[in-house]
C-alpha cells in the first residue's frame, strides 16, 4: 500500500508539470498573439494617414483610447493563465472527450474573438472616423478632434446624434474596407500591386465633391482599382467623370455579359 501511494503521489506530481507546462506553453503563444492582433491593429489604422496639399498628416481613421491596449505579453499572461484553467476545468465538467472537440467549439472556447476579449478585459478602443464635410478639411488641414466622429455614431447614431447621410457612411466604410484590404495584402508581401474593390452601385445620391474626393484620393494612395455596378440611368455625370472606362453589360441567363463574354 505505502509502495502504491508513493507511486500515485509521483504520477500526480508529474502529471501536474506536464500541465503546468502546457499552460504555459498555451498562454505564452495566446499572449504573443494577442500583441501581434494589436499590433495588426495599430499598422492597419496608421496606413490610413494621408499628407495633404500642406504637408500635415491627416489620419482619415484613428483609435481612441489607444494607451489602454498592452504593450508586452507580460500585461496579460496572468489573465490567460486564469482563463486557461477556467476552459479546462468546464471542459472536463461537461466530460467532453477532450480529443473528440469539434473545431466550432474548439473555436468558441479558444478562438481570437475569446482571447482578444479575455486580454483586453473591456479595455477595447474607439474607432474614430473623418467625418466629410463640404470644406474637405483633409486636404489641406491639420487634423483636429473636431473633424472626427465615431464608426458606430456615422453608421448607427449614438445618443442624441443621428446616423451619417448616405454619403458619410458611404465614405467611412469605404476607408474601412480599403483599410482592411491594404493590411491583408501587405501581411501576404504583396504591397505595390493594385487590388480590385468590386462595388454594387455604392455611391446612389452620394455624388457631392467632399464625398466623392476623399474616396477617389486615397483608393489612388492605396493602389486601389475601383470597379463599379450601376445602372446608366441613375449614374450622374459628378460621378461617371472620374470613371476613365465604361462598359456596357448585359444580363442573360442569369449571368452578366460584355460583347459577348461571360464577365461573372
Amino acid at each position: 500500500m505505502k509502495n502504491h501511494f508513493q507511486k500515485e503521489v509521483l504520477r500526480l506530481s508529474n502529471d501536474k508539470i506536464k500541465a503546468e507546462k502546457a499552460m504555459k506553453q498555451w498562454t505564452d503563444r495566446a499572449s504573443m498573439h494577442v500583441i501581434k492582433m494589436i499590433d495588426a491593429l495599430k499598422s492597419m489604422v496608421s496606413s490610413m494617414n494621408y499628407i495633404n496639399e500642406e504637408g500635415h498628416a491627416f489620419p482619415l481613421v484613428k483609435l481612441k483610447g489607444i494607451e489602454r491596449l498592452p504593450k508586452e505579453k507580460t500585461e496579460i499572461t496572468h489573465l490567460l493563465d486564469e482563463y486557461f484553467i477556467q476552459s479546462v476545468s468546464e471542459v472536463l465538467e461537461k466530460d467532453i472527450d477532450i480529443f473528440k472537440i469539434e473545431d466550432k467549439k474548439l473555436k468558441e472556447i479558444m478562438g481570437d474573438k475569446v482571447i482578444f476579449s479575455k486580454a483586453l478585459q473591456g479595455r477595447y478602443p474607439t474607432l474614430l472616423v473623418y467625418k466629410m464635410s463640404e470644406k474637405n478639411e483633409f486636404k489641406y488641414a491639420r487634423a483636429r478632434d473636431e473633424y472626427y466622429t465615431t464608426w458606430e455614431a456615422i453608421n448607427k447614431g449614438e445618443g442624441d446624434s443621428p446616423e451619417g447621410s448616405g454619403g458619410q457612411t458611404l465614405s467611412v466604410n469605404t476607408f474601412v474596407i480599403m483599410m482592411i484590404m491594404s493590411f491583408k495584402k501587405k501581411h501576404i508581401g504583396n504591397e505595390n500591386p493594385s487590388t480590385v474593390l468590386i462595388l454594387d452601385n455604392p455611391f446612389g445620391e452620394a455624388s457631392a465633391k467632399h464625398v466623392l474626393d476623399p474616396i477617389f484620393e486615397i483608393a489612388d494612395k492605396l493602389n486601389f482599382q475601383l470597379i463599379c455596378f450601376a445602372a446608366p440611368e441613375i449614374i450622374k455625370v459628378e460621378i461617371s467623370e472620374r470613371f476613365p472606362v465604361f462598359w456596357e453589360l448585359k444580363i442573360k441567363d442569369g449571368k452578366i455579359v460584355y460583347g459577348g463574354r461571360v464577365i461573372l
